[in-house]
């Protein structure tokens, strides 16, 4: 009793550098993606920041996959990993209406349509009369004023290199696209 009377005291000191010497437990990392039960709430934080660094970005995945929802993964990732993610294709998905090798970005939303509404996208391509430049296709960006098969051609290679156009300006990127030809479609587009 004498003992612990005199030394007690170190007793704390010698817990605490214990504890600093084996460091304080970590806390868990969030999740790379939402599972299936999980929803993205307003609270979460996460910093997630645009570019194809593996820098974390959210997918927002609709239609014909088995699980939909809000999925966090990394730029690098492609869609099929997203596609995977939620858990494939259902039996009626048409494939052939989503690019699998699509680089991703943040606040994306995919549509994976059915077969049936595969055969006529429209819906899902052209709003109104607005034609939606990220997901037409080559014959459907040939509506558009003054743009030919090659243009149009070139319009989809650059998206699916670069990713999705986040204003029209990024047109002028592509090859045989000027100002002047911005001016007449500008106004036949929708940027997300």
């Amino acid at each position: 009793m004498y003992r612990f009377k005199k030394y007690g005291w170190l007793i704390i000191p010698a817990g605490i550098a214990l504890w600093v010497f084996f460091g304080a437990p970590e806390q868990e990392k969030a999740p790379t993606s939402l599972g299936l039960d999980q929803e993205l709430s307003d609270a979460d934080e996460t910093k997630v920041d645009e570019g194809g660094d593996g820098n974390e970005v959210f997918i927002d995945i609709k239609g014909e996959v088995h699980s939909p929802g809000v999925y966090r993964v990394t730029s690098s990732e492609r869609m099929e990993d997203v596609i995977n993610m939620a858990s494939g294709f259902t039996e009626d998905a048409d494939p052939t209406t989503v690019n699998l090798a699509q680089k991703l970005q943040d606040e994306m939303m995919v549509v994976v349509l059915s077969k049936h509404e595969g055969e006529n996208g429209d819906h899902v391509t052209a709003s109104g009369d607005l034609i939606r430049i990220n997901y037409a296709t080559e014959s459907e960006i040939q509506q558009l004023d003054g743009i030919g098969a090659s243009k149009a051609k070139a319009i989809v290679q650059y998206r699916e290199e670069n990713g999705l156009f986040k204003s029209a300006d990024d047109l002028l990127q592509i090859s045989g696209i000027g100002e002047k030809t911005l001016e007449k479609i500008e106004k036949q587009l929708q940027i997300p």
